[in-house]
């Protein structure tokens, strides 16, 4: 099989590499931004999700709810506010098909404080 070029992080722009899990999953991750793919069984799969590229027109719904900078708290800890890091679209493993959202976003840590990533499937816009 012949290599597969990795795309630059469609975030940020920076230079990602694919890797692999204790389990034997491979995973495409940039160094700058740390945004990543799903893990995959194949490596192929893996570098395909990382190199979609979509279309603004082409955009799920609700991938148009988030946006990078939009403030966002959480369901289930209203206390915790953040602002959108990345915003990434995965294969939905049961169609098939693209439209899956995993929005990345970071805390706002008081002033000092190392700032963390945060995955999160259940935040809101915030105030809402």
């Amino acid at each position: 099989m012949s290599a597969i070029e990795i795309k630059p992080c469609p975030f940020c722009g920076g230079k990602a590499a694919k890797n692999q899990t204790l389990f034997d999953l491979i995973y495409v991750q940039c160094y700058h931004c740390q945004a990543r793919t799903l893990e995959a069984v194949h490596e192929r799969v893996a570098i395909e999700l990382w190199n979609a590229r979509i279309s603004a027109r082409g955009m799920p719904t609700i991938e148009a709810q988030y946006r990078i900078g939009d403030n966002v708290t959480t369901k289930n800890r209203t206390s915790v506010v953040g602002v959108v890091e990345a915003v990434q679209v995965f294969y939905r493993r049961s169609k098939g098909d693209v439209g899956l959202l995993d929005v990345t976003y970071k805390v706002k840590w008081p002033e000092g404080a190392e700032p963390r990533w945060y995955p999160e499937e259940d935040i809101v816009p915030h105030g809402a």
